[in-house]
């Protein structure tokens, strides 16, 4: 299944690596009916077609998803590992959507691991990002928001979390305790 053939459809085998991750890809991005194995399966096999034909997209998208499948089954130390992997290519390429995702699920992680003060750096990195970022997605906002308003409130800084929230009229920077 991972065995490419250059021969088939005159494709060269580097389309035919190309289509087979897109494949892969796709299934675990669109079917939320296969089992974690085989998304499991699909993601390595992409990571390791990737990676050896050179498809340094298709090997940070399979990195973020296997981040993000961490992440939700509280493997915090693996997803870490993955969103730090995709990262380096999102940066590199500027796609500040990603970058901003990758630095709030970072902010998630370290937060569950009881780290509130770094969460909060990730998540104003993430909120500037998405503040500045062509495509302005105000829920994302909000959702940063109350990240940012959790981490304040975790620190004891009680009356930056309400300002956070909206709960108090008040500079988002004039606070200081």
């Amino acid at each position: 299944d991972i065995y490419i053939q250059p021969s088939y459809l005159l494709k060269s085998e580097l389309d035919l690596a190309k289509d087979k991750c897109e494949k892969w890809l796709l299934e675990v991005e669109s079917n939320l009916e296969i089992s974690d194995a085989r998304y499991m399966m699909n993601l390595y096999k992409t990571i390791y077609i990737a990676s050896k034909y050179g498809l340094t997209s298709h090997r940070a998208k399979a990195l973020y998803l296997k981040g993000v499948f961490a992440l939700n089954n509280e493997r915090y130390q693996c997803a870490m590992t993955q969103l730090l992997g995709a990262l380096v290519y999102y940066a590199g390429e500027n796609d500040f959507s990603y970058v901003s995702d990758i630095y709030e699920k970072i902010g998630i992680i370290l937060y569950n691991n009881k780290e509130p003060q770094q969460a909060l750096v990730y998540f104003n990195l993430s909120y500037e990002i998405s503040r500045s970022n062509k495509v302005y997605n105000r829920q994302k906002l909000e959702e940063l928001n109350y990240f940012i308003a959790l981490c304040y409130y975790e620190t004891g800084q009680y009356l930056m979390a309400l300002k956070m929230l909206g709960l108090i009229e008040t500079d988002r920077y004039e606070i200081s305790e």
